[in-house]
C-alpha cells in the first residue's frame, strides 16, 4: 500500500511495529522509499508534530490489537497530526461484513485464548484478531471529533471476502 500512497502524495509517513518489516518495505519500495519517512513505534503515540497530516490509511492493523483502547487511541492521535479538513480510512472487521468470519463469537473467542496461551508459551509471533461492532467504532469516532464518519464494505478481488473500512473527517 506504501507504493501506492507514494505515487498520490509527495511525502507519505510509515508507522510500524517491526524494524524489519520496515527493512522490508524499504526494500520492496526501492528509490520510492526516499519518499517515505519510517518510524518504528511501540507505544500509542505517532511522532508527528499537530496538524501535519493530511491523511491516515491503515489497513489489516487495528484487528490484531489486544484492546479496543489501543485503536481508539491512535485515532485520537491521527485526530492530532491530521490537519483541519484531514481524512482517515482504516480498516476494522466488523461483525456481518466479512463472508469469511461466519465463524461464531465462540469459536473466536476460542482462538484469542489459545493465543493468549501460546503467547504464555513463548510463541510471541502467534496475533489475536477481533472484530467490533460498527456502530462502537463510529461512536468513537464522533467521541473523538471526526465528522462525516461512514462505514464502507468492499468485495476484495485479492481473496473474494468483503472488507469493513471507516472514512472520517477531522472539521
Amino acid at each position: 500500500m506504501t507504493a501506492q500512497l507514494v505515487t498520490v502524495f509527495d511525502a507519505v509517513v510509515a508507522l510500524d511495529v517491526s524494524a524489519d518489516q520496515i527493512e522490508l518495505a524499504r526494500r520492496l519500495l526501492g528509490p520510492k522509499a526516499s519518499a517515505v519517512r519510517f518510524h518504528q513505534v511501540q507505544d500509542d503515540d505517532i511522532p508527528l508534530p499537530d496538524s501535519s497530516c493530511v491523511g491516515m490509511f491503515s489497513s489489516h492493523v487495528f484487528q490484531h490489537f489486544s484492546l479496543f483502547a489501543g485503536i481508539v487511541r491512535y485515532l485520537q492521535e491521527t485526530f492530532r497530526v491530521l490537519m483541519p479538513g484531514g481524512t482517515i480510512c482504516f480498516h476494522v472487521p466488523v461483525p456481518g461484513a466479512h463472508r469469511g468470519t461466519t465463524a461464531s463469537k465462540v469459536r473466536l473467542a476460542l482462538h484469542n485464548t489459545s493465543v493468549t496461551v501460546r503467547r504464555w508459551l513463548g510463541a510471541r509471533r502467534i496475533m489475536e484478531y477481533h472484530m467490533y461492532p460498527a456502530a462502537v467504532i463510529l461512536e468513537n469516532l464522533k467521541a473523538i471529533g471526526y465528522r462525516d464518519s461512514e462505514l464502507r464494505v468492499f468485495e476484495m478481488t485479492s481473496n473474494g471476502d468483503a472488507h469493513s473500512f471507516f472514512f472520517a473527517r477531522r472539521p
